[in-house]
């Protein structure tokens, strides 16, 4: 499997490739500069139950990492690994409140 990131005009994804066709995709778009918005993960239904959405989340977060960003994720997936994963919490955005 490959990810790959696409990037332009303030929005992006990671989309998951098998055999060149994309089996999955993450859509994020930017909250400011330092911020990514996570905002829907998907994965065709043939490739369901195979670990290709976290893969994609974690591909964000190692991204996020690289480039010293934080996440905050608006997809429901996002929100429940993050939920879940205390070893990526160091991206996650938290509120100043």
């Amino acid at each position: 499997m490959e990810i790959r990131q696409i990037s332009q005009n303030g929005k992006g994804s990671f989309k998951a490739f098998e055999n060149d066709q994309e089996v999955g995709t993450l859509d994020y778009t930017w909250d400011n500069k330092n911020t990514m918005l996570l905002n829907h993960t998907g994965v065709i239904p043939a490739y369901e139950g195979k670990g290709i959405a976290k893969k994609l989340v974690m591909e964000s977060v190692a991204y996020a990492r690289q480039q010293n960003l934080k996440i905050l994720p608006r997809c429901p997936y996002a929100e429940k690994l993050f939920e879940r994963s205390a070893e990526i919490q160091d991206v996650l955005y938290k509120s100043q409140l």
